[in-house]
C-alpha cells in the first residue's frame, strides 16, 4: 500500500509537463491497474524506483531499488507474453506499461547501489546503445492502426497527444550547428582514426543523414523561441527521437561509431531540458561525458557545443 500511495501522491505527477496527461497518470492509471495485476506489478515499479531515488538513506535506496526491479520483472514478462494477443480490453494496460517503461529505464540506470550522496543523478553505463534497446522495448505492434484506435476510444487518449510536431526554422545558431553537423556526417564524412575499425560507408552516411534530419526537426521544435499554439508534452515529445531513429543508427551507436556519438551528444541538449524530473537527472551531461570519452581526437571538438550547452566541463572529464 505504501507504494501505491506514494504513486498516487506524487510519482504521477512526474511523467509530462502537461496537466490533462498528469490527471490521466494519477486517477486513470490506478483504475486500471487495479483490473489488471501485471500494470499494478509496473505500477509498484516506478513507484519504487522514485522511492528509492528519494531516499538519502543507502541501505533505504537499495531497498527500494530490488523492490522496483523485483515488480519490474514480473511486469516485464507478463507483457511480452501478452503481445501475441493484443485485445480492445488489454492493449491500455501494455500501452501504460510501456510508457512507464521508458522512465523506468533512464531512472534505472542512475548509480542507487552508491553510497555516494549524488548517485541518484549520475547516470551508470558502459554501452551508450544500452538505455535505448530497452527503452526500444515498446514493441512496433503497438504502432498498428487498430491499437492507437482502441488507445484514443480510452480514457488514456491525452497521452497519445503530446502536440502536433509543426516543423520550425532553426536559430541561426543552431543552423549553423546542424550544417557543421551534415558536413562531417554526410557531406564530408571525418576519417575514422580507431585502429581497425571501417571508414564511414555509403549505408552508414545515409542512416546518418536519416536520423540527423529527424534530431533536427525535434529540435527546432523543442527549442524554439516562440509559445506554441497548443499544449506541449515536453517528455513526450522529447523522448520520440531516440524511439524512432533506424535501427542500424542504435547499432553504430552500439559500436561506438563516431557519427552515432556526436548525435547522441546533441540529442543531449534536449535531454538536458528535463533534468528537473528525477528519471532525466544527469542524463544530459552524462550523455555527453560519455561521447567524449569514445570518440577519437579528431571528431571531440564536434562535442564541445552541446557541452557548453547542458553546463558539462570536458577538462575535467
Amino acid at each position: 500500500m505504501e507504494l501505491l500511495h506514494h504513486y498516487t501522491v506524487s510519482t504521477s505527477l512526474t511523467f509530462s509537463t502537461r496537466s490533462d496527461v498528469l490527471e490521466v497518470y494519477r486517477l486513470a492509471a490506478p483504475e486500471i491497474a487495479f483490473s489488471d495485476p501485471p500494470l499494478m506489478n509496473g505500477l509498484l515499479a516506478i513507484s519504487g524506483l522514485h522511492r528509492a531515488h528519494c531516499c538519502s538513506d543507502i541501505e533505504k535506496r537499495r531497498l527500494y531499488s530490488t523492490i522496483a526491479a523485483a515488480h519490474q520483472n514480473i511486469a516485464l514478462g507478463a507483457f511480452r507474453e501478452r503481445l501475441s494477443n493484443l485485445t480492445r480490453e488489454n492493449c491500455p494496460g501494455v500501452f501504460l506499461f510501456s510508457a512507464w517503461l521508458t522512465l523506468y529505464v533512464l531512472g534505472s540506470m542512475h548509480r542507487l547501489q552508491s553510497a555516494d550522496p549524488d548517485a541518484a543523478s549520475v547516470i551508470d553505463f558502459e554501452d551508450p546503445s544500452e538505455w535505448i534497446r530497452l527503452m526500444r522495448g515498446v514493441p512496433s505492434i503497438l504502432r498498428q492502426s487498430a491499437v492507437w484506435s482502441w488507445i484514443r476510444e480510452s480514457p488514456l487518449r491525452p497521452i497519445l497527444e503530446p502536440g502536433l510536431v509543426t516543423d520550425e526554422p532553426l536559430s541561426p545558431e543552431l543552423e549553423r550547428r546542424f550544417a557543421t553537423l551534415r558536413r562531417a556526417l554526410i557531406d564530408e564524412p571525418l576519417p575514422v582514426s580507431t585502429p581497425d575499425a571501417p571508414q564511414m560507408d555509403e549505408e552508414e552516411c545515409k542512416v546518418y543523414a536519416e536520423s540527423l534530419a529527424m534530431l533536427q526537426k525535434y529540435t527546432a521544435f523543442i527549442l524554439r523561441p516562440s509559445t506554441p499554439e497548443g499544449p506541449l508534452d515536453l517528455v513526450g515529445t522529447t523522448m520520440i527521437w531516440p524511439n524512432i531513429v533506424p535501427d542500424r543508427w542504435v547499432d553504430y551507436l552500439g559500436q561506438h561509431r563516431p557519427g552515432a556519438l556526436v548525435m547522441l551528444a546533441q540529442f543531449a541538449v534536449l535531454v538536458n531540458n528535463l533534468r528537473g524530473f528525477w528519471w532525466a537527472k544527469g542524463w544530459g551531461q552524462g550523455l555527453v561525458v560519455i561521447a567524449w570519452k569514445l570518440l577519437p581526437p579528431e571528431w571531440k571538438s564536434l562535442v564541445e557545443e552541446p557541452a557548453e550547452r547542458v553546463g558539462c566541463t570536458l577538462g575535467a572529464v
